[in-house]
């Protein structure tokens, strides 16, 4: 009986943790913005609680943007960027997934961005996603030598 309790007592926080990290995983997305040129925007999105409200940061790299205005309806949320004539309206999809629109205000007109959030991915970007600059010579081909011409 002491040995099961004992048990029990190791086992409770190790479960406690796993629920804790996997609460806090879904709490991410790779959010992607699909430009009217065709080109894609690629940020992270972190939702948090605080005093009851829901709390949003975008991350690009080094660089994070706390969103504290953020209005829940149902199984969508609104905000808007501080400082950037933007805002989202993005709907929250039975897997957890992100829909929604990206409004950013210009010069001349306003601009309607598709968003989708993919969740559980709290990378940007995957090394398997693309060829970076630096590496788009293909290991098989060599740069020319122009000292020859």
């Amino acid at each position: 009986m002491k040995q099961g309790i004992l048990f029990f007592a190791w086992l409770l926080p190790t479960v406690f943790a796993d629920a804790q990290a996997e609460k806090q995983l879904n709490n991410y997305w790779r959010v992607v913005l699909e430009r009217q040129d065709g080109k894609q925007v690629v940020f992270q999105l972190q939702q948090q609680k605080e005093d009851d409200k829901i709390v949003l940061d975008v991350i690009n790299g080094a660089e994070k943007i706390r969103i504290t205005d953020v209005k829940e309806v149902g199984d969508s949320l609104f905000f808007a960027m501080p400082t950037f004539e933007a805002s989202f309206r993005v709907k929250m999809l039975a897997g957890g997934d992100l829909s929604g629109t990206y409004i950013k205000g210009t010069a001349t007109k306003i601009q309607y961005w598709p968003l989708h959030g993919y969740r559980n991915i709290p990378g940007r970007f995957d090394a398997t996603m693309g060829v970076t600059k630096s590496q788009s010579i293909l290991p098989s081909q060599t740069p020319i030598d122009s000292s020859n011409f």
